[in-house]
């Protein structure tokens, strides 16, 4: 996982979508204080995905997967429709004109720009996941689950919501080199409670992600050495270069592992008494 820098998307597109998620919006709210019900309108959220992987380059926010071949979900940092506990037993919470209710689910954000996320399936969809080594299953995906630090301040309302202190980490707004550790095994150590839910929560550290990112800090070195060993001029060395320049700006699958990979490579350098800056020179 790593920081996204969340933009607004731009043209007629994006402002007329804006605009029906906001009226949409204000429907769900007058639905809600008069039936106690709530309709979300899917295909509406859906139309953001596009604004979402331009946003993280095609990449899960969570695992940094590629999106691109999957069909990706699109992701409720503070779930919809409800909200469970991590047995997956229904929250209440305290609204401020019906009193204690079973928790609705954050509806008025459900088209908000700011609480959505692309994700692979695996990420945002609980689920079974095979042990690799012939072990015991692992369960693992968000759902409808979001732990609060404090679940006395666990919010029903719009204007309640900045009362929270969540423990999961939303990459678009926490940097979550606070948080998690990345170690060149492909394993992730979590530096917080905030880091140790979120590991637990996503799965991040399910073996076959752990393979992947393992594979990817290994290539991001073999692909670097392989430019080294190039001639000067050698045609294949350009091609690697825009190829490592790529991994290092975020353009390919697991860039946290890959920039990681980059600055082990820089360290060796340095040890040798040769600077490597990047992006590397075409």
């Amino acid at each position: 996982m790593r920081y996204v820098k969340r933009s607004d998307g731009h043209g007629p597109e994006w402002t007329r979508l804006v605009q029906r998620a906001a009226a949409e919006r204000e429907r769900a709210l007058r639905q809600f204080d008069e039936t106690g019900e709530v309709t979300i309108n899917e295909a509406l959220y859906k139309e953001f995905m596009s604004f979402l992987l331009r946003m993280t380059a095609n990449k899960c926010a969570y695992c940094e997967g590629e999106i691109t071949g999957q069909p990706g979900d699109v992701e409720h940092f503070r779930p919809k429709r409800r909200v469970v506990d991590e047995n997956f037993k229904p929250l209440h919470a305290i609204h401020s004109k019906k009193g204690p209710i079973p928790h609705p689910g954050y509806f008025w954000l459900a088209y908000e720009w700011e609480n959505l996320l692309p994700s692979c399936t695996d990420c945002n969809r609980f689920r079974k996941h095979a042990d690799e080594k012939g072990g015991k299953p692992t369960k693992a995906g968000k759902a409808d689950r979001f732990p609060l630090k404090d679940e006395t301040t666990r919010a029903c309302e719009p204007d309640k919501v900045e009362l929270e202190s969540p423990l999961l980490i939303d990459p678009s707004k926490v940097d979550p080199q606070n948080h998690l550790e990345l170690l060149p095994d492909g394993r992730i150590r979590p530096l917080s409670e905030e880091g140790e839910k979120t590991l637990e929560i996503f799965g991040l550290n399910l073996h076959g992600l752990i393979r992947l990112r393992r594979d990817a800090y290994d290539s991001t070195l073999d692909t670097i050495e392989n430019y080294i060993s190039k001639l000067r001029n050698n045609p294949e060395r350009r091609r690697l270069a825009e190829r490592i320049n790529q991994m290092a700006a975020g353009a390919s699958a697991y860039t946290s592992m890959r920039r990681l990979a980059v600055k082990e490579f820089q360290k060796q350098a340095a040890e040798g008494g040769v600077t490597i800056t990047f992006p590397l020179p075409l």
